[in-house]
């Protein structure tokens, strides 16, 4: 039975530049990260494609997290933890994508507390009934989306982590069985293609639903 292809491992000098790429150009990123990282990918001219470099990233910056956290240094990214460049560069990514919520999440709460002074008590409830509100959000089922891709990307890591270190020890134990992180990959290729095609129906069912309110809400 011949070996399954393994995942080419990242080399820090990759990770350095798509890293600075990207804390070079950090509001591409903020507004589209899959976006950023085929440019990163240009940029660097690294043999990457955007799924497997932005996977790379965000869990690169979710350890730090972590780590910021609680201290502890998941020793699945020793690459980040024993080179400083990288180390630097990530916390960077870090820090300034904490500051862009903490920044956000200040604005919202201004313009909150903006709306509660400029009305009066008696006038809340008229108020927020004249408003005229979608049924439905495409920006719900993007954030959703987003958050079920995020998932497939933290448990494929997760998952060829672990078939690369039983792939270790079966060939250390000169066992020939090995797991196939190619088809670890494919499965999670599958959901995010599901993920996609579910959330364009959404969106095209929602476009349809909010039509049809706005014509209900202009009949005459």
């Amino acid at each position: 039975m011949s070996k399954p292809v393994q995942p080419i491992r990242w080399k820090p000098l990759e990770l350095i530049g798509v890293l600075t790429y990207l804390n070079n150009n950090f509001e591409l990123w903020c507004a589209n990260h899959r976006n950023a990282c085929n440019m990163a990918i240009r940029e660097t001219n690294i043999n990457r494609d955007e799924k497997a470099t932005y996977a790379k990233i965000y869990n690169l910056i979710r350890a730090m997290e972590e780590f910021h956290q609680s201290g502890r240094k998941p020793s699945s990214y020793n690459v980040m933890w024993e080179d400083k460049n990288i180390y630097d560069l990530v916390e960077k990514m870090y820090n300034k994508s904490k500051m862009k919520q903490e920044s956000e999440k200040g604005k919202e709460i201004t313009v909150d507390d903006d709306i509660e002074m400029s009305i009066s008590d008696d006038q809340t409830n008229i108020d927020i009934m004249s408003q005229s509100i979608a049924p439905l959000s495409i920006e719900a089922v993007n954030k959703l989306c987003d958050e079920k891709i995020n998932q497939v990307y933290e448990n494929q890591a997760l998952v060829i982590k672990k078939i690369e270190e039983a792939n270790d020890t079966f060939e250390k134990s000169n066992v020939k069985i090995f797991y196939s992180a190619e088809r670890a990959k494919s499965i999670c290729d599958e959901k995010l293609s599901k993920i996609g095609q579910l959330r364009s129906e959404l969106i095209e069912m929602i476009n349809i639903a909010n039509a049809k309110y706005e014509e209900l809400k202009n009949f005459q």
